[in-house]
C-alpha cells in the first residue's frame, strides 16, 4: 500500500508541474495579451477529484497506522501488565515455597531435638543404673572387707604363723635355689676343666709322639752312618725303632672344615661333642666329603672305628680328635704286617696326608753281633754311645726345663683361674649377705606395712561411713533430678507438640494459600492466552481489512488511471484541434484562480475561487481576440503534480499535528 501510494504522489508531483508550469505560462501570456484565457475546469475537476481520494487514502493510511500503533501500545502495555503479575505471582510462590522449606526445616530440628532428648533421657537413665549397680556392688564390696577384716582379726596369730613358716619356707626354698645353681656352675665348670685336661693330655701325647718320632729318626740317621763307617749302632734303650701306623696329616683348610663340623655339634662351647653325633655329622656333611673326598673319609671313618677311644667315651675333645691325625707309637702285633713308615718332613713331623703318594725309605738294617766285632770297634761303639748318651741327656734336661717351664705356665693359670674362682665366691658370699640384710630390711618394713595397715582399715572405716553419707545424699539428688528432667521433658514435650502443631497449620495454610496461587497462575495463564489469542484475531482481521482496503484502493488507482487516460486521450484531441476558439472581450468570464489560504495554525485546502466580472468598456469598442491554444500536456502535468504535493505535504502536516 505504502508503495502505491508513493508511486501516486510521483505522479501527482509530475503533473503538478506539469499544471504549474502551464499556469505560469498562460498567466505570462495574459499579462503580455491582457486577454483572458479559457478557464481548465476540466483540469480543475481531475485535480480535485484525485486530491480528494489521495487525501482520503492518506488520511485512511495514517488512520490506520495510528490505531495499529496504539493496538501495539495497548497490547505491549497488557503483556507487560500481565509479565509483571505472573513475576509477582511467582515470587510469591518461591516466598511461600520458601517458607514451606523453613517450616519443613523447622519440624525437621524439633524432630532431632526431640530424639536428642530421648537419647539423653536414655543415656542418663543408663548411668543412673550404672551408678545404682555400682553402689550395689561397692556394698558388696565393703561387706567382704568388712567379714576378710573380721576374719583377719580373729585369725591375727594363725596368719602370724603362717607368715613365719612361709618366710622360713621361703628362705630355704632360695638357698636351695642357690645351691642348685651352684652345683650346675660346678657341673659346667668341671666339664670344661675335663675338657680342657683332656685336651692338655692330647696336646702332651701329640708333643711326646712327635718327640719320639724325631729321636727315631735321628737314631736312624746315626745307624746310617755307623753302617757307612763300618761301626755298629743302637737305638734308644738299645731297641730299634718301632714301624708308626699309618695315619694323616692334617691340612689348614680341612682342619678348618673339621673344626667347623666339630663347633656345630658343640653349639654351647663346652669343648665337649658327643661320639656318637660328630661321627654322624663327618659322614653327612658335604663340605667334609669335598675337602676330604669319598675315599679319604671312608678311611677316617675306619681310623675313628678302630680306634678305643671313640669306641669307649661317649664325648670327644678336639684334642683327642687331632691325635688321628698323629702317628700312633704303639707296638704291632708279632702278625700284623709292616707297613712303611708315614712320610716326614725335616723336624720329623708327618706331611699332610696325600691320596696316591708314598714316600719310601731304606728298610733299617738290623745291628750285628756284638761276639763278632773287634775291640777297636767295640772301642768306637762305647765312645760313640757316651756321645749319644750325653746328647741324650743335654737334650732331656733341656725337654725337662722347656716341661717345667709348661708345667709352671699352666700352674699359674690355674692359679689365676683358681682366685679368679674364689674371687667369685666372695662375690656370691657378699651377694648372699646383702640379700639377708635385704631381707631384714623387708622384714622389718612388713612390720611398719602391718601397723600401717591398720591404720587404714581404721581410714578405710572412716571413708565408708562417710561414703555412705554420701552415697545417700548422691541418690537424694539423683531423686531430685530425675522428677526435675521428668517436668522439662513433659513441658519440653508439651511445647514440642504445640510446634508441631503450629508447623502443621502454617503448613496447610500455606499449601491452601499455593493452590489459591496455582489457580490464579492458571487463570492468568487462561486471560494471557485469551487476550494473546483475541489480539491474533485482531491482527488477523485488521490485516483482512487493509488486504480489502488495498484491493479497494487498486480498483479505485486503476479507475483514476483509467480517468487520467481518458482525459489525456482529450487533451490530445483538443491539441490537435484545427481552429482555435474565438471570445468575445466584452464579456469577461470569471478566471480560474488558484487560491491557498494560510492560518497560524494550519494549511486549509486549496480552493477554486471565481473572480467578479469586470464593468464593461465603455470607451472602447468591443472587440474579439483568439483563445490561445492550450498549454502543452508537460507544463500542465507538472503543475498539477506540484499542487498534488502540495496538498499532500498540507495534509500530512495537519495528520501530524492531530497526533
Amino acid at each position: 500500500m505504502q508503495h502505491r501510494i508513493h508511486a501516486l504522489q510521483e505522479i501527482l508531483t509530475l503533473q503538478e508541474t506539469e499544471l504549474s508550469h502551464a499556469v505560469v505560462s498562460a498567466t505570462a501570456r495574459k499579462q503580455l495579451s491582457h486577454v483572458t484565457p479559457d478557464p481548465p475546469s476540466m483540469y480543475q475537476k481531475l485535480l480535485a477529484k484525485w486530491r480528494t481520494k489521495v487525501f482520503e487514502m492518506v488520511v485512511a493510511a495514517k488512520c490506520q497506522d495510528m490505531a495499529s500503533h496504539e493496538l501495539g501500545q495497548q497490547a505491549a502495555r497488557s503483556v507487560h501488565i500481565m509479565e509483571t503479575r505472573v513475576a509477582d505471582h511467582v515470587r510469591h510462590i518461591q516466598s511461600l515455597t520458601q517458607r514451606l522449606a523453613d517450616a519443613d526445616a523447622a519440624a525437621r530440628l524439633l524432630h532431632l531435638q526431640l530424639d536428642q532428648l530421648h537419647a539423653d533421657r536414655t543415656t542418663l537413665q543408663s548411668k543412673c543404673q550404672r551408678h545404682v549397680v555400682t553402689v550395689e556392688s561397692e556394698r558388696q564390696r565393703m561387706r567382704e572387707m568388712a567379714h576378710h577384716v573380721i576374719a583377719s582379726v580373729q585369725d591375727n596369730g594363725m596368719v602370724q604363723r603362717l607368715q613365719h613358716m612361709y618366710t622360713r619356707l621361703t628362705d630355704h626354698e632360695q638357698r636351695l635355689r642357690r645351691q642348685v645353681q651352684h652345683a650346675e656352675t660346678l657341673v659346667v665348670c668341671l666339664a670344661r676343666k675335663e675338657a680342657r685336661l683332656r685336651n692338655q693330655e692330647a696336646a702332651w701325647e701329640g708333643e711326646r709322639r712327635v718327640w719320639i718320632k724325631r729321636l727315631q729318626g735321628a737314631n736312624v740317621a746315626d745307624t746310617n752312618t755307623s753302617t757307612t763307617t763300618g761301626k755298629p749302632a743302637t737305638t734308644l734303650h738299645n731297641l730299634p725303632p718301632t714301624k708308626a701306623k699309618s695315619s694323616f696329616k692334617l691340612k689348614p683348610e680341612s682342619e678348618h672344615v673339621l673344626r667347623a663340623v666339630f663347633h656345630r655339634v658343640d653349639p654351647y662351647q663346652t669343648g665337649l661333642a658327643p661320639t656318637k653325633r660328630f661321627i654322624a655329622a663327618l659322614q653327612k656333611d658335604w663340605t667334609v666329603r669335598q675337602e676330604l673326598g669319598a675315599a679319604g673319609v671312608d678311611k677316617l671313618m675306619a681310623v675313628m672305628s678302630h680306634s678305643p677311644l671313640f669306641g669307649v667315651t661317649k664325648h670327644v675333645t678336639w684334642g683327642e680328635f687331632v691325635l688321628l691325625f698323629l702317628p700312633d707309637l704303639s707296638p704291632l702285633p708279632k702278625d700284623a704286617p709292616v707297613v712303611d713308615n708315614v712320610p716326614e718332613t725335616s723336624d720329623g713331623v708327618p706331611v699332610p696326608f696325600e691320596e696316591g703318594s708314598k714316600v719310601t725309605k731304606p728298610a733299617l738294617t738290623l745291628p750285628l753281633n756284638l761276639d763278632e766285632w773287634t775291640r777297636d770297634q767295640l772301642e768306637c761303639h762305647v765312645v760313640h754311645l757316651e756321645q749319644e748318651r750325653a746328647r741324650l741327656v743335654c737334650r732331656v734336661k733341656e725337654d725337662a726345663s722347656e716341661l717345667q717351664h709348661r708345667v709352671r705356665g699352666v700352674q699359674q693359670q690355674w692359679h689365676v683361674k683358681c682366685d679368679a674362682q674364689v674371687q667369685s665366691m666372695a662375690a656370691l658370699q657378699d651377694t648372699i649377705r646383702d640379700l639377708e640384710r635385704t631381707l631384714a630390711l623387708q622384714t622389718n618394713a612388713h612390720a611398719h606395712v602391718e601397723t600401717q595397715l591398720a591404720e587404714v582399715r581404721a581410714q578405710s572405716a572412716t571413708a565408708d561411713s562417710a561414703w555412705r553419707t554420701q552415697v545417700r545424699e548422691l541418690e537424694l539428688k539423683l531423686d531430685s533430678v530425675s522428677r526435675e528432667h521428668d517436668k522439662a521433658m513433659a513441658r519440653l514435650e508439651e511445647a514440642h507438640a504445640m510446634a508441631l502443631q503450629d508447623a502443621a497449620l502454617q503448613v496447610r495454610q500455606a499449601q491452601k494459600d499455593q493452590a489459591k496461587q496455582d489457580v490464579y497462575i492458571r487463570q492468568l495463564e487462561r486471560q494471557l492466552k485469551r487476550l494473546q489469542d483475541s489480539v491474533v484475531a485482531q491482527e488477523k482481521d485488521e490485516l483482512q481489512a487493509l488486504a480489502r482496503q488495498l484491493e479497494k484502493r487498486d480498483v479505485e488507482i486503476t479507475k483514476l488511471r483509467r480517468e487520467r487516460n481518458a482525459l489525456l486521450t482529450t487533451l490530445r484531441e483538443q491539441e490537435k484541434a484545427p481552429s482555435p476558439i474565438m471570445v468575445d472581450q466584452g464579456t469577461d468570464l470569471p478566471e480560474l484562480v488558484v487560491a491557498t489560504v494560510e492560518t497560524s495554525d494550519k494549511v486549509t485546502t486549496p480552493a477554486i475561487q471565481l473572480q467578479t466580472p469586470r464593468k464593461p468598456q465603455t470607451a472602447a469598442p468591443p472587440a474579439t481576440r483568439s483563445v490561445p491554444p492550450p498549454t502543452s500536456l508537460s507544463h500542465r502535468m507538472s503543475a498539477l503534480t506540484s499542487q498534488a504535493n502540495r496538498w499532500l505535504t498540507d495534509d500530512d502536516d495537519w495528520a501530524h499535528d492531530d497526533v
